[in-house]
């Protein structure tokens, strides 16, 4: 099922929590709500389900008009950050309850267990007790709970916030597996940026109570709207810059040659894309700079190198024979295709 919300709006007293959203969520998708704490996700999460209602505007599932439908009438299934699980029931009975409270018959509740503990491959623990079962082993048993109703759009509220780093990704991509395998209407909601990246055939990026852009997730990264898209989505080197006939002024004074079709109020560098080296090459930008900070990360390093009057973050990939150290004078150069002009992003319209 499709999810359109038109000019959605919700307010708590003074505090505008979503504004004027128009947004169309495709059948099939996995679709991404991403920012910052308080910036209206969880909200219009909670407006679909209908956990909350909108000031004005309207929400629609498939054809339906659900604004204001009770939200165990909606068929939608929703997973919590805390998983919201039963202890004092079995994985059997957790997983059973929505259908139970349903009146299903005993054999159909069966069936659908199975089916579900099956593709969380969790099927034999039936009978554990939840506390017996690891973070991630939770988190599966709530998708499956919420799967087991087969509800027509599937929500998920930041539910791998409490999984550590090497779960985490591990469950994104069973997450994306499960979510492929149904073919169901996702919207998950997330204030990182690498579970949106990787997850999403869409992401609406939210600022404020704004949605900024709503895009894939390399148009994001290569196309942001504005300065806040810039810099929420990837590293980023931004810099306030003004026009010259060669090209932009940045916040220092120093200049550099962008496209001449380039527009905008902010400089987007990506750390990847700048180069570094001992040596002093032949194109257009590139600037002497002393590295001020280093950090490995395996795959790559990440440098400070301060340069222009400025502090550039440039990522390499690594190389065994390739290390700069604190101190060290290298030359960096940004290819001009590289460097991409943004206006400032304070909310508003979004493409």
């Amino acid at each position: 099922m499709s999810v359109i919300m038109d000019g959605i709006s919700k307010s708590f007293g003074n505090f505008k929590a979503v504004e004027n959203l128009q947004l169309e969520v495709k059948e099939g998708s996995f679709f991404t709500f991403l920012g910052p704490s308080g910036c209206g996700k969880t909200t219009t999460l909670r407006m679909i389900s209908g956990f909350t209602y909108p000031d004005s505007g309207t929400i629609y599932i498939g054809n339906e008009n659900v604004t204001y439908t009770a939200p165990e009438k909606r068929n939608i299934g929703m997973v919590f950050q805390n998983y919201a699980l039963f202890p004092h029931m079995n994985v059997f009975e957790n997983v059973a309850y929505g259908l139970i409270m349903k009146k299903f018959k005993k054999q159909d509740i069966k069936i659908r267990v199975q089916k579900y503990l099956e593709m969380v491959e969790l099927s034999g623990s039936e009978s554990k007790k939840i506390s017996e079962l690891s973070g991630g082993q939770q988190q599966r048993i709530a998708l499956a709970r919420s799967l087991a109703m087969e509800p027509r759009i599937l929500l998920l509220d930041e539910p791998l916030s409490n999984l550590d780093a090497k779960l985490r990704e591990t469950m994104r991509a069973e997450l994306k597996r499960i979510q492929q395998e149904l073919g169901i209407t996702t919207i998950y909601v997330t204030h990182d940026q690498t579970e949106a990246l990787t997850m999403s055939d869409q992401i609406a990026v939210f600022n404020k109570g704004i949605c900024q852009q709503v895009s894939t997730p390399e148009m994001l990264y290569d196309k942001p709207a504005n300065s806040f898209v810039a810099s929420f989505i990837g590293e980023a080197n931004l810099f306030p810059a003004k026009k010259t006939k060669k090209g932009i002024l940045l916040g220092s004074g120093a200049e550099l040659i962008t496209l001449p079709d380039a527009e905008g109020e902010f400089a987007l560098i990506r750390p990847a894309s700048i180069k570094i080296s001992k040596i002093k090459k032949p194109e257009m930008n590139c600037f002497e700079g002393v590295v001020s900070e280093k950090q490995f990360y395996g795959t790559h390093t990440s440098y400070t190198v301060n340069a222009k009057g400025l502090s550039f973050k440039v990522n390499s990939v690594h190389q065994a024979d390739g290390y700069y150290h604190e101190g060290d004078e290298v030359f960096l150069t940004i290819d001009i295709k590289d460097i991409t002009l943004v206006p400032e992003g304070y909310g508003g319209t979004y493409k």
